[in-house]
């Protein structure tokens, strides 16, 4: 699983940072992105066996992130798909094969996105609305 992190210090459109309440814990008041300058966290190419320890990380710090899944991974891994929706955390497709879309027909990129977000929203109950092309592409 990829990290990138985004700085989003100034904005004028009315953000406010997620806030998860971890198991047993306590749900820290919502942040305005327009005063406190916040960062936003995502992770591709998951889940995978670094996903649990990135979500005990966040939960201690009453953080959330946005997680882009690959849809066998997500079948796969099923419990920290569930976990990551539990905790607040976004969730988006990120294909099934991680391709370079625009190396494909269009028929494949119809397959990918769609073949994904059936396969995300088996394990989440819903479809994703969010997607990240793989390699930015």
């Amino acid at each position: 699983m990829t990290g990138t992190v985004l700085a989003a210090v100034a904005s004028t459109a009315p953000l406010q940072a997620a806030s998860a309440t971890p198991a047993g814990g306590t749900r820290p008041p919502p942040v305005d992105c327009r005063v406190t300058p916040c960062v936003a966290l995502t992770f591709d190419d998951g889940p995978s066996g670094y996903t649990p320890a990135v979500l005990g990380a966040l939960e201690r710090q009453h953080a959330v992130a946005t997680f882009f899944l690959i849809g066998p991974h997500a079948l796969r891994l099923r419990a920290d798909v569930l976990r990551e929706g539990r905790d607040g955390d976004a969730i988006g497709d990120h294909t099934v094969t991680h391709p370079h879309l625009t190396l494909v027909p269009p028929a494949r990129v119809r397959y990918e996105l769609e073949t994904a977000a059936r396969q995300i929203a088996s394990v989440t109950g819903h479809r994703p609305t969010i997607f990240r092309p793989p390699f930015g592409a």
